[in-house]
């Protein structure tokens, strides 16, 4: 074990550079928390009473009050720290020898993630990242299985549209949440070999 330094040995001095942390882990369940988020919405028909006579409409209506108040929060403040943790592996990888070739590697075989609306790019995992921080907006996109629009139920598609500005032009994404995770998830597989206690 290690000795505890001395109460007068400043810490700040100390000679080693000190990085962010970013857990993996918590990249995985930040992964996780928004899998569950999307996979929820999808699930949400299974609830609803396809009776128009019937009241309340879903057979769990707390439950679907829960999710329809809190879902684009929870995917929101999942995605946006999932980008910062993200961003940041990147950010302390980017010297390291084959790194690059690993995120290059990802980006051509699994991207792009998304597409522009507005604007141009490729939506790479870095520039995903960047998308999401720097949003002015977040807007999941729902679809109702083509029924029409008074009818059945909205859910989440797996889509969330992204808008913001860089140096006074607007763009407006369409990122594939589900496929970015899945890159994410393998963007932080890099060196994890060595970084296993």
């Amino acid at each position: 074990m290690d000795e505890p330094r001395h109460p007068t040995e400043n810490p700040y001095w100390h000679e080693l550079d000190k990085p962010h942390v970013v857990d993996r882990d918590e990249i995985r369940n930040l992964c996780l928390d928004c899998l569950h988020v999307v996979l929820a919405s999808g699930s949400m028909p299974a609830l609803w009473v396809d009776d128009d006579d019937e009241d309340p409409a879903w057979e769990f209506p707390n439950l679907a009050a829960l999710h329809h108040r809190s879902a684009e929060a929870q995917l929101s403040r999942s995605l946006l720290k999932l980008a910062v943790l993200v961003r940041t592996f990147d950010d302390q990888c980017r010297e390291t020898p084959g790194y690059l070739d690993h995120r290059r590697k990802i980006d051509g075989e699994q991207g792009p993630f998304g597409s522009f609306h507005e604007g141009d790019g490729e939506l790479g995992i870095r520039e995903s990242c960047n998308k999401i921080i720097h949003a002015d907006d977040f807007r999941p996109v729902y679809d109702n299985g083509s029924a029409p629009r008074d009818e059945g139920v909205w859910s989440m598609d797996g889509i969330v549209e992204l808008t913001g500005r860089e140096r006074q032009r607007g763009w407006l994404v369409g990122l594939n949440v589900l496929a970015f995770l899945e890159a994410a998830i393998d963007l932080v597989s890099f060196g994890a070999d060595a970084a296993a206690p």
